[in-house]
């Protein structure tokens, strides 16, 4: 029991941690095809706008 709570905290915190700091999956989980580059079948995001500076 302790095991699969364990494991689905772990897979939340993975998960996490790739979406906020866009960091690519670990090489164990890595599929066994390598994923073509994204400007092939799609066009690179555009910049998001800087956020605007804090009031003082």
């Amino acid at each position: 029991k302790e095991s699969t709570c364990f494991l689905i905290w772990f897979y939340t915190r993975l998960r996490q941690r790739r979406e906020q700091h866009l960091l690519p999956m670990p090489y164990t989980f890595r599929p066994k095809r390598p994923p073509l580059p994204a400007s092939r079948h799609k066009p690179p995001l555009p910049t998001p706008p800087p956020p605007p500076p804090p009031p003082p």
